[in-house]
Formats: C-alpha cells, sequence, structure tokens
C-alpha cells in the first residue's frame, strides 16, 4: 500500500503512517526497514544495515506473527507467538530492536501511542523522575547521561526506536538467540554470511538479563540495583520492573497481562506483580487509583 512521499523527515513519519495503516487493517502484517545511518554514516552502520534489514523480513520472522500459540494465552485472544519480531531484542533502556528495522502484527501496532504524543510523554516521565531522586535512581545507567543522555533514556529521535515495544502487551521474537552484544554481533554476522537465512525466530529474550553482554551495561551494579528493587520502596530503580511499569502506565494507562513474560523475566517480578494485583484490588481496578498505591 503506497501511503506517500516526502522530501525531508525523519523515522517518526513512516512509522506513524504505519500506525494509521494499522489502526485501519488490524489483520493485516508490517515491516519496517529505512536507510540505517544515512544520518551517521558510519563502518559499524554501514555493517549493520543489512543484517537488520534482512532480520524484519525473514520469512521465520512473519511466520512467528502468524504461527498460532497452543499456551493459555489464546484464552485472552492473543492467539500467535509474537506480535513483533527483528534481528536483535533488548530489554534494557526500554524493550526495543537497536536500528530499530521490525516486522509486527497489525493489531498490536494499532494499540501503541501516537509517535508525537510518545516522544513527548517520554520527555515529560524522564525530565520527571530525574528531578525527583528520592523516588527514582537512575544509578544503572547515569554514568553514560554525558555522552549519550537521549540514548540511554528513549527521549529525542531515540523514541522512534523505542516505541515498537512500548506497550505492555508486546511478545517479541528475535533472530540472534544467545547473541547480546552489538558491535561483534554486526562484525560477525558480515564474517558470517550463511547465519541470518538459517536463523530461526524465537520468543525473545532468550538471555537472562544478569548474563547477558549487554551494551552499556554493568553486571555488578545490576546486581546491586535488583537487590534494592526487591523492597518496592522508593528510591525506585528507573531501568528495572518498576520504570518499565510507571512508563506502561503513564503512557497507556494499564498493566501487563498477569500471564505475561515481563513479570518472569524482571528481576523480583512475582513482587511487584502481586503488588500492583494487591493495588488494584484495593482501587477495585481504577487504575490511576492503583498507581498512587504502587509507587
Amino acid at each position: 500500500h503506497y501511503r506517500g512521499h516526502a522530501a525531508h523527515g525523519h523515522e517518526e513519519s513512516t512509522l506513524q503512517r504505519m500506525r494509521d495503516f494499522c489502526q485501519a487493517n488490524p489483520n493485516d502484517v508490517v515491516v519496517y526497514i529505512h536507510t540505517k545511518g544515512s544520518l551517521h554514516e558510519t563502518d559499524f552502520n554501514k555493517r549493520w544495515r543489512r543484517p537488520l534489514t534482512m532480520g524484519a523480513m525473514r520469512p521465520t520472522c512473519l511466520e512467528r506473527l502468524m504461527d498460532p500459540d497452543e499456551s493459555e494465552m489464546v484464552n485472552f485472544n492473543e492467539t500467535t507467538i509474537c506480535n513483533t519480531c527483528g534481528l536483535q531484542l533488548y530489554p534494557l533502556w526500554n524493550i526495543m530492536y537497536p536500528g530499530n528495522m521490525f516486522s509486527a502484527r497489525c493489531d498490536y501496532v494499532a494499540k501503541l501511542a501516537d509517535l508525537n504524543e510518545y516522544n513527548q510523554q517520554m520527555s515529560d516521565i524522564v525530565n520527571m523522575t530525574l528531578t525527583n531522586d528520592s523516588m527514582w535512581s537512575h544509578e544503572l545507567y547515569q554514568e553514560h547521561f554525558a555522552e549519550d543522555k537521549e540514548g540511554v533514556t528513549g527521549i529525542g529521535r531515540y523514541s522512534n526506536e523505542q516505541w515498537i515495544g512500548s506497550h505492555p502487551t508486546v511478545r517479541p521474537c528475535d533472530l540472534m538467540g544467545q547473541y547480546t552484544n552489538l558491535y561483534p554481533m554486526a562484525r560477525g554476522l558480515q564474517r558470517r554470511p550463511h547465519f541470518l537465512p538459517h536463523a530461526k525466530a524465537r520468543r525473545a529474550p532468550r538471555v537472562p538479563l544478569q548474563r547477558g553482554n549487554w551494551y552499556r551495561f554493568d553486571a555488578n551494579m545490576y546486581t546491586t540495583a535488583a537487590r534494592k528493587d526487591a523492597r518496592t520502596s522508593a528510591p525506585y530503580q528507573y531501568y528495572l520492573l518498576p520504570g518499565m511499569l510507571y512508563r506502561f502506565f503513564n503512557v497507556y494507562k494499564v498493566f501487563p497481562p498477569d500471564y505475561s513474560w515481563i513479570w518472569d523475566y524482571y528481576p523480583n517480578g512475582n513482587v511487584w506483580k502481586a503488588k500492583v494485583q494487591d493495588a488494584l484490588t484495593q482501587a477495585k481496578d481504577d487504575s490511576d487509583a492503583a498507581a498512587s498505591l504502587i509507587w
């Protein structure tokens, strides 16, 4: 479907049109690719562009978006194995596909926030949490603020990259599996051209958070932050589950469903899940009232 042409623009222009298309065609599947590196033409971006494009368009990704899921999700009208797929999923900062190329089900994309609104909402959330250090801790990535604050907080143009994983019903798949580091992965794929054609899309993330060789990730600092997070009291860890729940709520006014992989993957998920459920019960399912009991 041809949706138009613009002489000038950024990723949000295309992503917004994709969202509009999905809202009108919820039974379709979309693929998002772009000219990665046109803004910053580096050797890394050149190496990365081809596998990113191939990953988003691989038949195995498209199959996973349409394959029936035999788990309990069928009872919640979410009947496929995943609703997003791409080369490599990252569960840090926000849930995203670094490089921002992916395929996705339209019934999921249709739920996502308007791009301009999401950009502003993320800026407001980041500014509020950064100015309230008695309530929020950014210690996991604060050392990177000087070099790349927008990148690690997901604001400005980086909100486009983190938009696809921003809804609490996201069910991601990817191709890279155990490979979590960005730079060696891009170089390695160039040396192993037969890897991607044979890679199978599966549910992601497949590497425990504390064991991944994630970009800009400090495992020791993570362990300390996760231990603090278990107390479910302020200051809350912005880059762990409390911050993710806070972003979900402030953008979409909902939390992950009970069966979501999010509760199992992130540290202290059962503790935070119980806290959310208790708050919703006390607030008689009034999400705004529940939020005041959670944070």
